[in-house]
This record gives structure tokens, C-alpha cells and sequence, in this order.
């Protein structure tokens, strides 16, 4: 009844490259090694566990992983954490698994599965992509871009790569790199340090493969670069990053391709950089190794006031300044006999604007017949349209298969200014509406992810549109 491992000795070696991975907590007293163990199942076992032999120690008691589901290709997987002695581990680092049955008898083992040493010391050591203008390429818009001398600062190197651009916004011009070579790399972690101008936007963007195989683009914009974005490519806004100095952004790839596009992360093929600014240092790493670790993801993203579509050119204004807010802002006005106006932000409905945040806080100085319309992106890759309203009778309609219709909050007075503020609590709404669909007919039972796009109707004065409360 043993457990009969699929994987060759050579094959076992691939399988944990691509899947373990090792993060060294805060104290440096003990690591994490997680890894991902594939398996062919064994006729009468009810369940699994997984032994981990590390360094020179004996094999432990294992872990019990149950019945996990069978995969494509009628294999079994488990993805599991170890604590190990610091490193280095004292020698290599094996795997094993056995089957058991009703009665908890474990069969015999299963062949031995080797990770040596060298790999996971090599996992834990962050790749610095070089800057050498030579390595990168343009991949949109016009501009120049060269390696520079600049003042080194702690640990960055006394170079730059640096873009410029005439254009408006810079964000549509772009460099990446390799230059054609995929870079192939299994670094889930990206980390970009950078000299941004004050007040500037950039993009930085990475070409992925999925677990399917699939090469793919995700985003992350900062700025009035926000309003980049292209078909079919996730873009999630940055949020409170400084311009003007040295500045570091990291994100988590695997994170954000499950919220952005549904899928597993597999490899990263390229990173990419728009804008108008200084690259100081591109690094990959494993989640957590090394002391490389993600820095917190911003607080908020911000939609700009231009960039949004509008359905009418004479009533409704975009970036117009008001001192009282101190910010520029969008008016739309009602006009007799005309449709009410409209406004959507992404510019095009077909890009996908992946925000992942739970709420959307409105700057407002007064509206009416005004609603706000948002798609929202769910855990399982569905899409469920949610809607606020000041027409209370609209909110009593006959609802449409994933819609709702929600009565508008009322907005919160700001002190000492005529502006209010109003929030809308997109995560926290839709959990009520899952624990009593029946108000709004069929409301799926997958967890909020992220906004996908917005739309603003009727007569409205609004500030920059704020994204908040990051889903963790």
C-alpha cells in the first residue's frame, strides 16, 4: 500500500525548484522551507503524510495532509511549511510520503525526494537585474533611456538607469528587459528602487507565465499614470509612495496574478518600467528570503480626475481646481432634456482597472439623481455589478441576475468645508448581500477581490476618487 512517488530522481529535483521556496523569519533563529510535493496515489490509502528529512537530522513524524484532490493529470499535491535550524541547514534536504489507511497504518515510503543545500542557499539570495542600457529595450512609446552616474545611497549601486520622455503623460513610453531572451525566472517577488520626480506617475509592469502556460501582463501605476491601462491587463494602483527622493516599491507576483487574472504564478518573463525616472536597483527574490521582504502595500490608490469617459462634452468638466478642496475636480451638470450624464473610469470598458481594495471614498460637494456603478472582481474570477443610488425607487426594481441595487449613504459632513465626503463600502455590502441573497435575487457566494471599473451618473461635483482598506 506504499505510496509510489511519480517523480524520477531527476524529475523530483525540477518539481522543487520550481515549487520550494525558503524565508527566514524576523529573528534569523529558524527558516521556513515550504515545498511542493507531487504524488501518484495509492490503491487503499484514506489519506497521506508528508516526512521531511533536513540537513542531517532524522526524517520527522510527517504531516498529515489528508485526501488532497487529484490533479489534472491524476497526481496528488500538498504545498507545506517546515521550521529548519538556521542556515546553513548542515547538509541537503529530503522529502517522502506515505500512504495510510483506514485504521492509520502507514504503508512503506514512497522514493526519496532530494533539494541539496547549494539550491536553497541559491533561492535565498536576490537576483539585481543589471541596469546596463545595453540589457533593456524599448517596449512602448518615445523617449531615451541610459545608464547614469548617481550618488549611491546604503546598499544602491552608483548607477541609474534613467527614462525620459517629452511626451504627456510619460507613462507611454516604456523600456524592458531581457531584451529578447525570456528571463524564465521563478522569483515570485519583484522589487523596484527608483527616483521618481515630484508629482510624477510611472508604471511598472511585469510579463509573467501562468500555471497554464500562459504569458501574461499585470501592472502597477502610481499617479496620474493610473489611467494606463490596456485590454486584458490587470493594473492596480500603487497608493501612498513619495516622489522626489529614493523610493522602493515590491510586489508580490503570486498575489496579485490570483486577485488580477485568476491564475497561478509559474515564471516571470520580463519586467518592464513607463514613466519619466531614475531606476536605481531591480531585484527578484523568493517570498521573504533573504531578508528581502514585501514592503507593506499602499494604503490607498487614487483614480485621477481626468481620464474618466464622459457621454457629453457640454456639461460635464474634468480637472477643474477648487480651492476649497484644494484638489482638481469633476462637475457634471443636468441639462434639461438631455440624458443625465455619465462618466467611466477606466476610459475604455474593456481594460480591466483591478483595485484591491475593499471601499471607494468620494470627495462630494452636492449631487442628485446620482449613482455610482461598480464592477466588481470576485476570489473565483466572476464579475458582479453593484450600484448606489439616490433614486429610492430604483433601488426597489426587479433585479438582474449578479447586480444590485443599493440605496445611496449619506455622505459625511467634512468641518470647515462645503465638501462632504462619501464612502462606499463595496467588501462589506456585498457580505451582507451574501448572507441574505433573497433581497437581491442571485448573489454569487465567492469573496469580494477588487473594483474593476467605475461609472458615475446624473448631476454630481466629485473630487478624486479614492480607493481604500487593501484586501489582504
Amino acid at each position: 500500500m506504499g505510496a509510489r512517488s511519480m517523480l524520477t530522481r531527476a524529475a523530483g529535483a525540477a518539481v522543487a525548484a520550481v515549487a520550494f521556496l525558503v524565508a527566514a523569519t524576523a529573528s534569523s533563529a529558524a527558516t521556513d522551507f515550504r515545498a511542493r510535493v507531487t504524488w501518484e496515489p495509492s490503491w487503499g490509502a484514506v489519506g497521506y503524510r508528508i516526512h521531511v528529512k533536513p540537513g542531517g537530522a532524522d526524517w520527522d513524524a510527517g504531516t498529515d495532509v489528508g485526501m488532497p484532490p487529484l490533479q489534472g493529470d491524476g497526481t496528488m499535491a500538498w504545498t507545506a511549511v517546515w521550521t529548519l535550524p538556521g542556515l546553513p541547514l548542515g547538509g541537503d534536504v529530503s522529502f517522502r510520503v506515505t500512504g495510510y489507511d483506514a485504521v492509520g497504518v502507514e504503508g512503506d515510503p514512497s522514493n526519496e525526494v532530494v533539494v541539496d543545500e547549494a539550491s536553497i542557499v541559491a533561492a535565498i539570495t536576490p537576483i539585481d537585474l543589471s541596469l546596463d542600457a545595453a540589457q533593456w529595450v524599448r517596449v512602448a512609446g518615445t523617449g531615451t533611456f541610459a545608464t547614469v552616474a548617481v550618488p549611491p545611497v546604503d546598499d544602491l549601486p552608483g548607477e541609474a538607469l534613467q527614462l525620459a520622455t517629452t511626451r504627456v503623460p510619460p507613462t507611454v513610453f516604456g523600456v524592458g528587459t531581457p531584451t529578447t531572451a525570456r528571463l524564465g525566472s521563478d522569483r515570485s517577488q519583484v522589487g523596484w528602487t527608483f527616483e521618481a520626480p515630484a508629482g510624477g506617475s510611472f508604471m511598472m509592469r511585469a510579463v509573467v507565465q501562468d500555471s497554464l502556460g500562459r504569458r501574461r501582463k499585470i501592472g502597477w501605476v502610481s499617479g496620474g499614470g493610473m489611467a494606463y491601462v490596456e485590454r486584458n491587463v490587470p493594473t492596480f494602483p500603487v497608493g501612498d509612495l513619495a516622489t522626489g527622493a529614493v523610493a522602493s516599491f515590491t510586489r508580490d507576483l503570486g498575489a496579485d496574478m490570483q486577485v488580477g487574472l485568476g491564475t497561478d504564478f509559474a515564471a516571470l518573463e520580463q519586467v518592464q518600467v513607463f514613466g519619466t525616472l531614475d531606476l536605481r536597483r531591480v531585484r527578484l527574490q523568493l517570498e521573504g528570503a533573504g531578508g528581502f521582504t514585501s514592503d507593506p502595500p499602499g494604503r490607498s490608490g487614487e483614480a485621477p480626475t481626468t481620464g474618466w469617459r464622459s457621454n457629453t462634452k457640454t456639461n460635464v468638466t474634468q480637472g477643474l481646481y477648487d480651492p476649497d478642496l484644494g484638489r482638481e475636480t469633476i462637475q457634471a451638470t443636468l441639462v434639461p432634456g438631455q440624458a443625465l450624464p455619465k462618466i467611466q473610469y477606466p476610459y475604455k470598458s474593456s481594460v480591466k482597472m483591478i483595485a484591491p481594495f475593499r471601499q471607494v471614498k468620494i470627495p462630494t460637494q452636492g449631487f442628485e439623481e446620482f449613482s455610482v456603478e461598480a464592477q466588481l472582481v470576485l476570489a473565483d474570477g466572476s464579475r458582479f455589478k453593484m450600484i448606489f443610488s439616490t433614486a429610492v425607487d430604483d433601488t426597489t426594481k426587479v433585479v438582474s441576475r449578479s447586480q444590485a441595487k443599493l440605496p445611496m449613504p449619506t455622505p459625511s459632513d467634512v468641518p470647515g468645508s462645503p465638501w462632504d465626503v462619501l464612502i462606499l463600502r463595496y467588501a462589506t455590502e456585498l457580505a451582507a448581500l451574501q448572507a441574505n441573497p433573497a433581497t437581491q435575487g442571485v448573489v454569487p457566494s465567492s469573496p469580494f477581490a477588487g473594483v474593476q471599473g467605475l461609472v458615475l451618473r446624473g448631476g454630481f461635483w466629485i473630487g478624486p476618487v479614492a480607493f481604500e482598506e487593501r484586501v489582504r
